[in-house]
């Protein structure tokens, strides 16, 4: 008599799926890594907007290659009728900095969720450079929150918060992708 669990996977059984990417292990991959992530997210904005952009003109734009984005993202990008597209999301974890009300953190996140932040980040750049006077971009993102790593993290939206963090030094707006290593 055969044991129950052996032999052919129970038809309600989820196939096991194997995240693949380059984690970078110096500054060196890491910056070229951002680039790849660039270079993906220009594309998925080009889809977004219904704008003609080619995989590989991302890639120049980006300053790096299609080969290096086969290497650090290959999960990210999938070839259809001989040309290479970017998947619409995927699953390659990303540190980013996140707004809080007490300052930029590291979290690492989806691409989903990377998309959300840099928006957001797009928008506390437009709130600052105003002087708080547009706060239109911040409005999509009043009471939203993301998760990462059991952690709940909510948008930072009030102009005035903005404005005293930015006073005070705790914005970056030259990379939303992290530097250093740790983080949520």
């Amino acid at each position: 008599m055969k044991k129950p669990g052996t032999g052919a996977k129970a038809a309600h059984s989820k196939p096991r799926v194997a995240l693949t990417f380059l984690a970078p292990t110096t500054d060196t991959q890491g910056e070229r890594q951002r680039r790849v992530f660039d270079a993906i997210a220009l594309k998925r904005r080009a889809n977004r907007q219904k704008m003609r952009l080619s995989t590989s003109e991302a890639a120049r734009r980006s300053g790096t290659t299609l080969k290096t984005m086969r290497r650090y993202a290959p999960s990210a990008i999938v070839e259809r009728d001989g040309r290479v597209e970017v998947k619409a999301t995927d699953r390659i974890p990303r540190r980013m900095k996140f707004l809080t009300d007490k300052g930029e953190i590291v979290v690492t996140v989806s691409s989903r969720d990377a998309t959300r932040i840099a928006d957001h980040h797009a928008a506390v750049f437009r709130c600052v450079a105003t002087g708080g006077r547009d706060v239109s971009r911040l409005q999509p993102f009043v009471g939203k929150t993301i998760k990462t790593k059991g952690q709940v993290y909510t948008f930072v939206t009030d102009p005035k918060t903005i404005n005293r963090l930015y006073r005070a030094g705790a914005i970056s707006f030259l990379d939303v992708y992290a530097h250093s290593k740790g983080g949520a």
